[in-house]
C-alpha cells in the first residue's frame, strides 16, 4: 500500500469518526476487534463503533444502579434469626416503690434490666421477653395500643407471650417467669 493509499484512508476514517482502522497484509484473515468483539475480514477496511448517546448512557447507569441497590437492599433484609441469643440464667427482682421501677405502676408502662423489657400489659399483667429482637438485635419496646412487642428497626411485632406477629423476625422473643409478692416483682428463667 503507498503513502498516498493509506492517507486516504486515514482521510476516510477521521470523516466517519472510525474507532479502528484495519490495514496491512500482516493480519490474519480474520481480526478480533479487541473493543467490540467482532470478527471481520482483514481487508483495508473502517470499522466504526457505535457511539453511546448520552441519554442511553445515562439510562443505563440508572438501571444498573437501581439493580445494585436493589440487590443491595433485599440482601440486607434477609433474616438473620438465630444470631441473636436471649438472656439466660435471669433471675432478678425489681422492686415497684423504687422510682426508677414506676412505669410497672400503670398498665401499658414498662422498663428495661439486663437484656430483658419487663411490662405491665393492657391487661395488667406482669410480662418479661428479652429486649433484643432476634431479627436483627434492634431493642423492642412495648406498644400498648397494640398490646404487643414492636422493633422500630425493621417492623417486626411479637405478642406479649414472645411469639412472632409478624416479621421479618421468624424467631420468638425469649419469655421469661414473673412473680409478685408485695412490693417485689421477680423476674426469672
Amino acid at each position: 500500500m503507498g503513502v498516498d493509499e493509506g492517507a486516504v484512508l486515514v482521510d476516510a476514517a477521521e470523516e466517519v469518526e472510525a474507532d479502528l482502522v484495519v490495514v496491512g497484509p500482516g493480519l490474519a484473515n480474520r481480526q478480533n476487534h479487541s473493543r467490540c468483539g467482532q470478527r471481520c475480514n482483514w481487508q483495508p477496511k473502517l470499522h466504526r463503533h457505535a457511539n453511546m448517546e448520552r441519554r442511553e448512557f445515562l439510562s443505563t447507569l440508572g438501571i444498573g444502579a437501581a439493580a445494585f441497590a436493589c440487590t443491595y437492599c433485599l440482601a440486607g433484609c434477609k433474616s438473620n434469626d438465630g444470631v441473636v441469643n436471649a438472656p439466660t440464667n435471669v433471675d432478678f427482682i425489681l422492686d415497684l416503690t423504687d422510682p426508677a421501677n414506676s412505669a410497672l405502676k400503670t398498665n401499658g408502662g414498662y422498663v428495661y434490666k439486663n437484656g430483658v423489657i419487663v411490662t405491665r400489659s393492657v391487661t395488667g399483667a406482669y410480662v418479661a421477653v428479652s429486649s433484643t429482637c432476634t431479627h436483627a438485635g434492634g431493642t423492642v419496646f412495648y406498644d400498648a395500643s397494640g398490646n404487643r412487642f414492636h422493633c422500630p428497626n425493621h417492623g417486626s411485632n411479637f405478642g406479649t407471650d414472645g411469639s412472632v406477629i409478624n416479621g421479618p423476625a421468624g424467631s420468638p422473643l425469649g419469655r421469661y417467669n414473673t412473680a409478685i409478692s408485695g412490693n417485689s416483682l421477680r423476674v426469672f428463667s
